[in-house]
């Protein structure tokens, strides 16, 4: 009788979940959901609610928080992955790149190329300065123009390194 009780129980915070959600209560309806053990819903349930805000800062919350929810492998998982990441790609486009920053970028751009975004990756790791992972990103994406942009820049840098050097130690 216990198990029945359980189950019911659970059925029924379902159903206020799914009621929560359609009235707009999204806060409500995420909670309902994990309560009743649906951790992927409570996540696709957390992107609304971050899709629907203006202010970056609450957004990226709301994707934070549905990407810590989501079960590993599951689709709310790769999509909140996919809209956190995007976030913080836009959210530096306007910035200087600070240590923390970088970091945020790098870690966008290893959640893009995992799940298959070898384009917004590079984009991620140029922003973050890493030349080894938007190169690799781009060879992932094909783009092999950009490519070879990347990795002419990167060699005429490296010949200036040596010549600076010397004329640095010459003054």
């Amino acid at each position: 009788m216990r198990l029945f009780g359980r189950k019911l129980g659970g059925t029924r915070t379902l159903g206020k979940a799914r009621a929560a959600e359609l009235r707009g209560e999204l806060g409500q309806a995420a909670a309902l959901f994990a309560q009743a053990g649906r951790l992927d819903e409570a996540s696709r349930v957390m992107l609304l609610r971050g899709d629907g805000e203006m202010d970056p800062a609450v957004r990226l919350r709301h994707y934070v928080q549905a990407l810590s929810t989501a079960p590993s492998g599951t689709a709310s998982h790769t999509d909140a992955r996919r809209k956190h990441a995007t976030l913080v790609l836009a959210i530096a486009a306007g910035e200087t790149v600070t240590p923390a920053l970088r970091q945020d970028l790098l870690q966008a751009g290893r959640d893009l190329e995992a799940i298959g975004e070898p384009d917004k990756a590079a984009e991620a790791y140029a922003r973050a300065g890493d030349v080894e992972g938007e190169a690799r990103a781009l060879a992932r994406a094909g783009d092999v123009e950009k490519l070879d942009a990347l990795l002419l820049g990167q060699q005429g840098r490296d010949r200036e390194t040596p010549a600076r050097r010397e004329a640095h130690e010459e003054v």
